[in-house]
């Protein structure tokens, strides 16, 4: 059985796929979740684990072609979608902006 997290953002999961983000980020993501209370805190530490993740490996990896900066600003958009205000996670937006800008020279 799907949760209330998982049949709310139900419409979104193919775009959240076609980001590659991949699915087990996505869904640990939504059972983080359960509620849209928790959204910002569960966006936040998700976005930390995979930012961690991304700067332990950036020296190995090239910077050209890597799409991995693209995922992560995508990341940040969805975890900071459910949060309400948007104020109260100014730098995850910070973060999607500054992993676009980067995945985009």
């Amino acid at each position: 059985m799907l949760s209330a997290s998982k049949k709310l953002t139900r419409p979104f999961w193919t775009g959240w796929r076609a980001s590659n983000l991949g699915d087990d980020t996505i869904f640990r993501f939504l059972d983080g979740v359960r509620t849209i209370d928790n959204w910002p805190r569960v966006g936040a530490r998700i976005v930390a684990e995979e930012m961690a993740a991304f700067e332990a490996k950036r020296p190995s990896y090239p910077s050209r072609n890597d799409r991995r900066p693209a995922r992560l600003s995508y990341l940040c958009h969805m975890a900071q979608w459910g949060t309400l205000p948007p104020m109260t996670i100014v730098r995850t937006i910070r973060f999607a902006a500054t992993f676009y800008i980067e995945a985009e020279t």
